[in-house]
């Protein structure tokens, strides 16, 4: 499912992404994340142009622009949860859990009429 997999991609790659910082020595580091994030999200927007084609979904915006949402509401606010103590860890019933919603939610967003 694309949303836990979003979900799984934030929570692994936090550590590498915090340890980063700002500075040279991690610019080509941040490029190959982003690199990578981003032809992830072109192939997502490619699959939503298709559904949109087979008339699965029906939408007038920018598939990058609904990929990006679709990709904040998985990601949530697990990073700020963890990070301020309000959860320990996120286990895989609150990814499943989550990942089911959002793609709930998302898919009615862009239902056929």
């Amino acid at each position: 499912m694309i949303a836990e997999d979003s979900i799984r991609f934030m929570l692994a790659s936090r550590p590498l992404t915090q340890a980063m910082g700002v500075g040279e020595p991690n610019e080509t580091a941040r490029r190959l994340v982003g690199k990578t994030i981003v032809e992830e999200r072109r192939r997502f927007a490619d699959y939503l142009l298709w559904c949109r084609t087979q008339g699965y979904v029906a939408f007038d915006d920018d598939p990058m622009e609904l990929v990006s949402l679709f990709v904040a509401m998985a990601e949530g606010e697990w990073g700020q949860r963890l990070d301020v103590g309000m959860i320990e860890a996120v286990t895989e019933a609150m990814i499943e859990a989550h990942a089911q919603r959002v793609t709930r939610i998302f898919l009615k967003g862009l239902a056929p009429d």
